[in-house]
């Protein structure tokens, strides 16, 4: 049997310094590793690999949220849903390399837009959303009317000389009709097809029931003095003594 002197137990691996303490690094080390994993694999789940906006998977689960918080506190949430305009004659006209560069330009417009409590994602393709929360409908509108500045302001998209970008929204408040997410959603597809329709470049506000019926009632009370003073002079016109009427 070997006997070891002091000096060789000492200089043994039992009794070294970090003896005890390496197992449990190691197990830092890799619960580190394992954190930043699951950190990065949520983070893909979540964001859209070409422009780094949230995805529409991040899209659903936040508007879910705000949509109840905003309900639940008797708050308003705005949302924008927008479509590039004539997409694909950018990427058949030059490549799908520039149409990728101008998506990356216009997620980086829509985050630049955007307050620390907005959402702006990429719902897919040429589509695209904006989340505002705490958010009524005319400010909305505002919003996307700067948002379209920024646009109609910046010449040459994707390092083409002459390339303009534009797009057609359709910009709705939550209502009380509203009982899902997925409801707002459509309310903002349909005004989006009638900015499309009405000749793009442009938002279009989707009322809900309630909403357009005041807005209706509102105008109609707006356009009463000038209307009232149309008629007064008509009714003048034809009195007048000597007037040509037929």
């Amino acid at each position: 049997m070997r006997t070891l002197t002091p000096a060789a137990w000492a200089a043994s691996s039992t009794c070294r310094p970090d003896a005890c303490w390496r197992p449990t690094q190691e197990k830092t080390e890799l619960a580190d590793r394992l954190r930043l994993q699951a950190e990065a694999s949520e983070r893909q789940a979540h964001e859209d690999p070409l422009t780094g906006l949230p995805n529409r998977r991040a899209f659903d689960e936040g508007l879910a949220r705000d949509c109840a918080r905003s309900q639940r506190r008797a708050q308003p949430l705005s949302l924008v849903v927008l479509d590039i305009d004539h997409f694909k004659v950018a990427n058949d006209t030059w490549s799908h390399g520039v149409g990728d560069q101008v998506l990356c330009e216009v997620a980086q417009l829509l985050a630049a837009s955007c307050r620390d409590s907005d959402l702006p994602v990429r719902l897919g393709g040429e589509e695209s959303a904006l989340q505002l929360n705490d958010t009524a409908l005319e400010e909305a509108q505002l919003a996307c009317m700067r948002l379209q500045g920024l646009f109609h302001a910046q010449c040459n998209w994707a390092g083409i000389d002459g390339l303009r970008v534009t797009f057609s929204a359709g910009v709705v408040q939550l209502g009380a009709g509203d009982r899902t997410p997925l409801l707002l959603v459509q309310r903002a597809d349909k005004a989006l097809y009638q900015a499309k329709s009405d000749g793009r470049d442009r938002a279009c506000l989707g009322w809900w029931g309630e909403e357009r019926v005041k807005r209706n009632q509102e105008r109609v009370k707006a356009q009463a003095p000038a209307r009232a003073v149309a008629v007064a002079f008509t009714r003048s016109w034809f009195l007048v003594p000597g007037s040509c009427s037929y």
